[in-house]
């Protein structure tokens, strides 16, 4: 097995790692929010580098809404990251 091969699996297995988190992130900022889904958070960086430690303030609706997209920290966007999210949203 090449480094590059490991590195890849790592990486998604940390990327799933930080989506698990941010999905209960995003089901306990709903539980504060009055109306659901408006109260600003923080979500962890979903980018390559598995020691990032960078968290992006969003909210939970535009989380639910970008679920397709991986929650990047701005200037972590990379060639691999197919899926990006737009962290300059409308925190509302």
């Amino acid at each position: 097995m090449s480094c590059v091969r490991t590195r890849k699996h790592r990486t998604a297995e940390d990327r799933a790692r930080a989506r698990d988190l941010n999905d209960e992130l995003a089901d306990i900022y709903d539980t504060w929010s009055k109306p659901v889904g408006t109260t600003a958070g923080f979500y962890v960086c979903e980018c390559d580098d598995s020691e990032c430690a960078e968290v992006v303030e969003i909210s939970a609706a535009s989380y639910r809404r970008s679920r397709a997209r991986a929650v990047l920290a701005p200037g972590h966007e990379s060639a691999s990251a197919h899926h990006l999210f737009d962290h300059r949203f409308d925190h509302r």
